[in-house]
């Protein structure tokens, strides 16, 4: 198997050499007995993993097999994952049937469509076969994978339609709600005019999920509950399992931070441990050896990256990159958390890790790298200090606002 980074490069090109556009979809498919379906309501990145893993465990059980949705029910990780994380009924109860089938069938529809899976009528059933298995397991090894796996197919996808260009007005306006249904209504009309889907609400019911994964990736404002959302959408929104961390389930007498202490522990299992862990992997890879906070405890080797607005109390950010920083043991035990109490924090020096992040931030984007992102850099404070500054502020203003922050908590002000 070939590492992440090279199947990367090979699905790239793989989504470029496919033909995947939708308006010549019904025709490329006529007579054959199937009906295309490009995207659906359950192709989430978290969804779309779990029905990958399955595929490839079931072909390992079954090599060279052709096998059918029902055949993935029956897959023991189906049962395991969507009963203790999605927190769905077993596939034995028939009240569930509906649903599994669903859940199962409409990531491999997808799939399908990609060129991953090969497809053939067989009688009423369809039977299906792995054609890409490297990029299936690639999408199969963290919900990450799966996501990059989405973004890369729905862009190629959209350009091939012709319709890639006005959701790159929508990305280059305001945001407003007039803009995203007008970007609706495009998406609504394109798909009614080339595609079999003849009923309106179930594309509306598809939208948000082409337009989620590119506002993910843009920064920008997505689709919540059939409007445009208040700030950039985030990672964690996308999938299946998501949870509006900041205000479900909050009493409207609380704040924020009162509500998060009653959070449930395994609420970063709604995120996946593999996507935080991958987070944290690369920050660190990326700073070591050096610690990010340049101050007297920066001597030693940086080895512990830390969480500056703590996972237990921020589950929403457990994955941002920009809440992620390197550090040195005795600053992580001694300065971030004093006297090694992990469940504290020190508010100063929060904010000094604050401005040595929004540094770093800066070099990503004077690179160009895109490793680093300031308007993310703003979602983790407005988050953090359930603050309001403007997701297009600029770095001087950012250091500022954490600069009155610092006064807030009764520290000196930087020379």
């Amino acid at each position: 198997m070939a590492d992440d980074s090279h199947v990367e490069i090979i699905m790239e090109k793989y989504l470029q050499s496919r033909n995947l556009n939708l308006k010549t979809a019904t025709m490329r498919w006529k007579g054959t007995g199937i009906s295309p379906r490009f995207m659906d309501q359950k192709v989430t990145p978290d969804v779309l993993r779990t029905i990958a893993r399955c595929i490839v465990d079931y072909g390992q059980m079954h090599p060279g097999e052709s096998f059918g949705t029902k055949d993935i029910w029956d897959v023991a990780k189906l049962e395991t994952v969507v009963t203790r994380v999605f927190t769905k009924p077993s596939a034995k109860e028939p009240a569930a049937h509906n649903e599994y089938d669903k859940f199962v069938s409409q990531p491999i529809k997808t799939l399908a469509y990609a060129g991953l899976l090969g497809e053939e009528k067989c009688g009423a059933a369809i039977r299906y076969t792995v054609e890409q298995e490297d990029i299936l397991r690639f999408i199969a090894g963290d919900e990450f994978n799966a996501y990059d796996f989405l973004l890369e197919y729905l862009k190629e996808t959209l350009r091939q339609s012709g319709m890639m260009g006005y959701f790159e007005k929508y990305h280059n306006s305001g945001h407003t709600e007039i803009d995203f249904r007008a970007l609706r209504r495009a998406f609504i009309e394109d798909l009614l005019s080339y595609t079999n889907i003849r009923n309106e609400v179930e594309i509306r019911r598809i939208f948000p999920k082409v337009l989620n994964v590119l506002a993910v990736e843009w920064h920008v404002p997505g689709a919540t509950k059939g409007h445009v959302s208040k700030s950039p959408m985030t990672y964690i929104s996308l999938n299946y399992n998501s949870i509006n961390f900041r205000d479900k389930g909050k009493d409207k007498t609380e704040t924020r931070q009162q509500a998060a202490l009653d959070m449930p522990k395994d609420s970063e299992s709604q995120v996946g441990t593999s996507l935080v862990a991958k987070q944290m992997d690369a920050v660190k890879k990326r700073h070591f050896p050096c610690s990010e906070v340049k101050d007297k405890f920066a001597i030693d080797k940086a080895t512990q990256v830390h969480h500056i607005f703590p996972r237990h109390l921020f589950p929403q950010l457990v994955a941002e990159r920009e809440n992620l920083i390197l550090l040195t043991p005795q600053q992580h035990y001694t300065c971030a958390h004093p006297d090694n109490k992990t469940q504290q924090i020190d508010p100063q020096y929060q904010i000094d890790c604050l401005l040595s992040k929004l540094d770093n931030v800066e070099e990503s984007i004077a690179l160009g790298d895109g490793f680093y992102d300031l308007a993310r850099f703003v979602h983790v404070l407005n988050v953090g200090y359930a603050a309001n500054l403007d997701e297009h502020a600029d770095a001087e203003s950012i250091r500022e606002f954490l600069r009155r922050q610092r006064r807030k908590v009764g520290a000196p002000d930087l020379a």
